[in-house]
């Protein structure tokens, strides 16, 4: 249909196939706004979060890690090269990096500790809400504490210091990565149990099965929200815009 085009409050002059509409006042916040997600991947020209995870993945993706994935996983790997098991974990990471970045700031700042990372607190608090050290329903079998809590405090980590006590250590997100996927690997065994012994475990599998059965059913709802989601329902839309220019 044609639509009357005006300029400057004149009457229409012209007909157009267009609507005449002038550009949103809220159009350059999509991809300017300070306000914005860090992680926001949508409309970030530069993609904060796969530069973001790859970062993480240089920094967790080291000979310690290694050997913490062939203890937990034992004679379980099979005949797989680590480079095989890198693969795995790597593209898992990927699949739900999103959620993992909501969830460990989700916990950090809810907890005791910095807003960049996570102390044992933190952590405990994680573990028990999503079913690792207790039943859950479909959450599968819980994994001792003791043995839980060993992963964190016995972490080979760079950034802690030697002699530091239990309330003062604390981990970053990188490192948060890295005991996911010793958990997920844990929680696959003790699910398949010793009479299972000789099914091997695929870590990347183990860690999104973990996300899909255990966190994504369990974690607080305000750690899976979409930051930008109430600017753009409540915010990015005609009614304001309008107001906005009046």
């Amino acid at each position: 249909m044609p639509f009357p085009v005006s300029y400057d409050g004149l009457p229409a002059t012209q007909k157009s196939m267009r609507p005449p509409y002038a550009p949103p006042v809220f159009l350059l916040r999509y991809a300017s706004a300070d306000s914005q997600s860090l992680y926001n991947n949508r409309y970030d020209a530069i993609k904060v979060q796969p530069r973001a995870l790859e970062m993480d993945w240089e920094r967790l993706n080291k000979p310690s890690f290694h050997t913490s994935v062939q203890n937990a996983t034992g004679d379980r790997l099979g005949n797989r090269s680590y480079e095989d098991v890198q693969g795995s974990i790597k593209s898992a990471l990927k699949k739900v990096y999103g959620l993992v970045t909501g969830v460990f700031d989700y916990y950090s700042v809810n907890g005791s500790g910095g807003s960049a990372s996570w102390q044992f607190n933190e952590y405990v608090a994680f573990c028990r809400d999503v079913g690792v050290t207790q039943s859950l329903p479909g959450g599968g079998t819980p994994i001792a504490k003791s043995t839980v809590d060993s992963l964190f405090l016995n972490l080979d980590s760079p950034s802690q210091n030697d002699g530091v006590g239990v309330h003062e250590k604390s981990i970053f997100r990188y490192e948060m990565m890295m005991l996911l996927v010793l958990i997920a690997i844990l929680k696959s065994m003790e699910d398949c149990g010793e009479i299972d012994s000789g099914v091997t475990v695929d870590p990347g599998e183990a860690l999104l099965a973990f996300v899909k059965h255990n966190i994504e059913p369990n974690v607080s709802k305000d750690a899976l929200m979409d930051a930008d989601a109430f600017r753009e329902f409540r915010l990015y839309s005609r009614g304001v815009n309008q107001v906005l220019e009046e």
